[in-house]
């Protein structure tokens, strides 16, 4: 039989602490369970990346936000850097950014050198591996920053990130597979039409769909 444990008993779990709730006896099976309660060790210091700008037309927002990161979890005692994935493992020096001058009113143009900056993710990805980075802090917007692609790399090195999985954002950044799995799952979800580039649209069938309507990118 399992032994009641109490705040006092339970050890440090990086970066977690542990607070017992109730203790579960056994029904037959020889196995007796406790709850706990999980929060947050915010006096325990980590070695975190903060992952922003990157090549999307979203660049400056992630900046924006990013900085905004970084600092709160620096004041939070946290051994923070901030990374601009575009530039693979450049650094940069977010206590001395001014944040009131990062979004602009027009997009980033960084976006017409997608094909030669993106592979830069794999700079980033081998940079935060040797630097031994505990948690890596997502604050990219838009792009590999969202659709999986950088959350697949860091589950394939071991880098633990915040956010949802490489599968799930994967899935959630394509609005059609999105609605497919809502409908599937019973959640209410308005009706639709997909189409791909150049095709027809059916105007009869937009019509009983009503109007007025909402026309977005896929992803």
């Amino acid at each position: 039989m399992a032994e009641w444990l109490n705040d006092w008993d339970i050890g440090l779990i990086s970066p977690f602490i542990l607070h017992p709730l109730s203790f579960i006896p056994s029904t037959g099976s020889g196995q007796a369970f406790i709850l706990y309660k999980v929060t947050f060790n915010t006096g325990f210091p980590m070695k975190i990346a903060v992952l922003l700008g990157g090549t999307s037309a979203e660049r400056d927002v992630s900046f924006s936000s990013g900085v905004a990161i970084a600092r709160a979890l620096r004041e939070n005692g946290h051994d923070v850097q901030a990374i601009d994935c575009a530039y693979g493992n450049k650094t940069l020096d977010f206590e001395t950014i001014d944040a009131s001058q990062l979004v602009k009113t027009t997009p980033p143009d960084i976006e017409n050198q997608k094909a030669t900056l993106d592979r830069n993710l794999f700079k980033t990805v081998e940079y935060l591996a040797h630097e031994q980075i505990e948690v890596v802090f997502n604050g990219l917007h838009g792009g590999y920053g969202e659709n999986g692609q950088i959350q697949a790399l860091l589950e394939i090195a071991g880098i633990s990130y915040t956010g949802s999985g490489s599968l799930a954002s994967a899935m959630g950044i394509d609005k059609h597979i999105s609605k497919i799995l809502f409908q599937a799952n019973l959640v209410p979800t308005a009706p639709w039409q997909h189409y791909l580039r150049n095709e027809n649209v059916d105007r009869q069938l937009l019509k009983s769909l009503g109007f007025p309507l909402v026309v977005k990118p896929n992803s």
